[in-house]
């Protein structure tokens, strides 16, 4: 009987060990069973998509076919364009100032208010949808309900900056602990009677407070905290726009963006070393503005305009320390002038054809080939590698003293293909003149593929140092030639310094058009000119001449005259 129980015993063991091996093995033998196939091998999407596809996003707005339907709009918003709204605090302008928001790395939104009881409150929105709010204190309304603004630092503790009154305050958020026994708003006031009516606050690196502030008159001032006291200055006595923003970069620079009487305007703050920059002018400049720092910390300033029923939006990026879209700051090549030989001008032109411009440099005080003071030309010519500095043309002056290269012009003056160079030398002699002096001398060059011929020249009158300065002028009649026009530095009638002799450009050089003395009241006529342009949009090259004196000669009346092109020439 014992034998018998224990053959039963290893009969239902062995009975057990096949049922657990059967049901390990059950999955194996199923997955090797042939299954019926949900779809047939055969079946597939049908689709028409447009074949001019980069993005997924340019699907916005096409038509595509799809499974059977026909030209199906693909919509141009998703499910993350949705926009929500959820009244957090109701009120009016009359009650309510307008709030700040400040979005903190958590997804949190802080916002403050001023209430028509003059209590200033911060109210946080979580990124779960949770809305509770605070007061941070209570202060007069005597001057109306002052805006305020918030911010977090680095452990999401609040600080404030708000109006009382006439005054400027502070507020920071202690959480509770072993100094507080719970948490409580830390209050000081840091300006007394500023006005303040709107601001804006950030922080630092370090989570000290630079902030923006608005005055009732439209002063904008600049309120910051070292870590051991309060600073203020004055930024712009305005009035400036209604609206400004600051961003505070990696560097601690602020970067404020405001408007200011049709200008759009950016500040750098840095230290104590401040930066303006106009963006724009434009009477039609509305001062909603907008600003940003980008992942490399450089601002972007957004103005609108609003004109003829017509809104246009700007945006301004920085360049700065930015090889992309400027010129780069390492040299490709270098040459090196005569020595300690001061530098007279600099024009660009293709001279010689091949498409790509040369540089021209002038030293007219150089003393070159023996003589004085004669002066000294150097062009060099571009090409694929950049300049051609190891091959340098020079051309020098052929008297002592005459200034070669004091002006200097490149232009079509001759309309034949060819771009010529325009040299002045205001203290040339002529010799056939005998016991005069200083006429000045005017010298066209042309490149025949060797070297610059002298294809045109011509003198002033004795003592008129015709060609102290040059300027060329983008055809002033619309014939198709460039022209020039050239001070005759020393020229007077005993009353005014200075004329302007205009040259019309033909085939066989340069014609003397007429000579144009001061409309304003000025001792020096033609001190700087500027030309190139068109200003009124006529189609005629233009020009502009100043009237005034120099360091050495600052009295008198500094005035700007412009003078017209037209189908007849350079008005007078």
């Amino acid at each position: 009987m014992r034998e018998q129980r224990m053959l039963s015993k290893s009969v239902l063991s062995a009975g057990l060990v096949l049922l657990m091996l059967a049901q390990l093995l059950a999955p194996i033998v199923s997955q090797s069973m042939p299954s019926e196939q949900v779809l047939p091998e055969s079946k597939s999407i049908e689709y028409t998509l447009p074949t001019n596809l980069e993005h997924g996003h340019d699907l916005g707005g096409q038509t595509i076919d799809l499974e059977g339907m026909s030209e199906l709009l693909v919509r141009q918003d998703s499910s993350i364009d949705m926009w929500m709204s959820e009244l957090l605090v109701s009120g009016t302008s009359s009650n309510l100032s307008s709030p700040s928001v400040y979005v903190a790395e958590n997804g949190s939104s802080y916002l403050c208010w001023m209430n028509g009881e003059g209590e200033v409150r911060m109210g946080v929105f979580t990124s779960e949808g949770v809305f509770s709010d605070l007061m941070i204190d209570s202060v007069s309304t005597s001057h109306g309900i002052i805006g305020c603004s918030v911010v977090v630092d680095a452990s999401y503790r609040p600080l404030a900056i708000y109006g009382d009154g006439a005054n400027l305050k502070m507020a920071r958020f202690a959480f509770q602990g072993q100094v507080y026994t719970s948490d409580a708003w830390l209050k000081r006031t840091i300006i007394e009677d500023l006005f303040p009516e709107s601001m804006t606050l950030r922080l630092t690196q370090g989570g000290n407070e630079f902030a923006v502030v608005r005055t009732t008159t439209g002063e904008l001032w600049q309120v910051n905290n070292s870590g051991l006291r309060w600073y203020n200055s004055l930024l712009d006595s305005g009035p400036v726009g209604d609206e400004f923003e600051l961003k505070v970069d990696e560097n601690d620079v602020a970067n404020i963006a405001y408007t200011r009487a049709g200008e759009a305007i950016r500040l750098q703050v840095n230290g104590d070393q401040i930066t303006e920059q106009i963006l724009a002018r434009d009477a039609s400049l509305h001062t909603a503005v907008g600003l940003d720092l980008d992942l490399n910390g450089l601002a972007q300033v957004a103005t609108t305009s609003y004109d003829a029923d017509q809104t246009e939006l700007s945006i301004f990026k920085s360049l700065e320390d930015q090889s992309t879209g400027r010129l780069s700051n390492q040299a490709m090549s270098s040459f090196s002038l005569y020595p300690d030989v001061v530098e007279g001008a600099a024009a660009h032109g293709d001279l010689n054809g091949d498409g790509f411009d040369d540089l021209v440099f002038t030293q007219p005080t150089a003393s070159d080939s023996g003589l004085n003071n004669n002066g000294r030309v150097v062009v060099l010519f571009g090409g694929t590698d950049g300049l051609e500095s190891s091959t340098p043309i020079v051309l020098s002056g052929t008297q002592s003293s005459e200034r070669f290269g004091n002006g200097v012009a490149v232009g079509e003056f001759l309309s034949n293909g060819m771009t010529q160079l325009l040299l002045s030398s205001p203290s040339f002699e002529n010799v056939t003149r005998t016991n005069e002096s200083n006429h000045g001398l005017i010298s066209m060059y042309q490149w025949n593929q060797t070297q610059f011929d002298l294809v045109w020249s011509v003198t002033g009158n004795a003592e008129q140092m015709l060609g102290e300065d040059v300027s060329k002028i983008d055809d002033m009649n619309g014939d198709g030639h460039d022209d020039l026009v050239a001070l005759q530095g020393n020229w007077t009638d005993g009353v005014t310094n200075g004329r302007l002799s205009v040259f019309e450009g033909t085939t066989d050089g340069m014609h003397l058009s007429h000579n144009i003395t001061a409309n304003t009241s000025g001792p020096f006529f033609g001190r700087s000119i500027s030309s190139g342009g068109d200003l009124n949009g006529d189609g005629f090259g233009d020009f502009v001449v100043s009237n005034s004196g120099d360091e050495n000669s600052p009295t008198g009346f500094s005035a700007i005259e412009v003078f017209y092109g037209s189908a007849n020439g350079i008005s007078t």
